[in-house]
C-alpha cells in the first residue's frame, strides 16, 4: 500500500467530524424572546459541498506528487541532491517540452549508469585503490539519499496534515457562516447539529435547514 493512499478519508473526515461535533447548538441574532429551534445535518451539508471536491482534489494531487518524489528518490539513489532536484522539477511540469523530456532521459540514464558501476565495483576482487575510493564515494551518496528520503517523508507528512487541517477549517467556516445567515433570515434562535455525536440529542424538530444550507454554499 502506498504511503499516502487514503490520506483524504483519514485526515479530512476525522478532522471535520470532530470539529462539527464540538458544538451541538448555534445561536443566531433574534429579537423574539421565544426561542425558535432548527436542525441542520452538518455531515450531509459537508458531503454535498461542491467546493469540498475541488479542495480534496488539490490535496490528493499533493499526496500523489509527494509519493512520486519519494518513489523517485528510492529508484535514483545515486543521483546527487542537485541532479535529483532537477529531475523532480522536470517530472512535475504539466506540459514538458521536448528538451525537458530529453533531459529527463539523460538524468535517468546517468542514474542507471552509476547503479551499474556500483554493482560492478562490488564484484571486483581484488579492487584497486581507485576502485575502493570510487566505491566509497558511491556508498556515501547512497547513505545521503536514504537520509534525504527519510527527511522528505517526514516533511511531506507534516505538510499534508497541515494542508488537510487548513482545508477542513475553511470548509467548516463556510458552513458555519451559511448556517448563521439562514438562521438570521428565518428568525431562528438555536440551530442543532443533527449529525453531532455529542450528548445533546434532538428527537424531533420540524425545521430542518440542511437543504437551505446546501443551496447557499453551492450558489454559483
Amino acid at each position: 500500500m502506498k504511503r499516502y493512499r487514503g490520506v483524504l478519508a483519514v485526515i479530512i473526515t476525522g478532522l471535520v467530524l470532530g470539529a462539527l461535533a464540538a458544538g451541538a447548538g448555534m445561536a443566531a441574532d433574534a429579537k423574539s424572546t421565544v426561542p425558535v429551534f432548527a436542525i441542520v445535518d452538518f455531515g450531509k451539508a459537508f458531503d454535498g459541498y461542491e467546493k469540498k471536491k475541488t479542495l480534496e482534489g488539490d490535496l490528493k494531487l499533493a499526496a500523489q506528487q509527494a509519493q512520486m518524489k519519494l518513489d523517485l528518490r528510492v529508484a535514483n539513489r545515486l543521483l546527487t541532491s542537485e541532479e535529483f532536484a532537477q529531475l523532480v522539477e522536470l517530472k512535475l511540469k504539466a506540459k514538458p517540452l521536448d528538451t525537458d523530456l530529453k533531459k529527463i532521459d539523460e538524468i535517468l540514464a546517468l542514474s542507471k549508469q552509476r547503479e551499474q558501476e556500483f554493482a560492478a565495483l562490488q564484484q571486483k576482487s581484488p579492487p584497486s585503490d581507485a576502485d575502493k575510493l570510487r566505491l566509497a564515494q558511491l556508498g556515501d551518496q547512497i547513505k545521503k539519499s536514504e537520509q534525504e528520503h527519510k527527511d522528505d517523508g517526514t516533511k511531506y507528512d507534516a505538510d499534508l496534515t497541515k494542508q488537510s487541517m487548513d482545508l477542513s477549517s475553511q470548509l467548516i467556516q463556510d458552513l458555519n457562516v451559511a448556517v448563521a445567515a439562514i438562521a438570521k433570515e428565518k428568525g431562528i434562535t438555536v440551530v442543532f447539529n443533527k449529525s453531532s455525536t455529542d450528548a445533546v440529542i434532538v428527537v424531533y424538530c420540524s425545521l430542518d435547514i440542511t437543504d437551505d444550507v446546501l443551496k447557499r454554499i453551492n450558489k454559483k
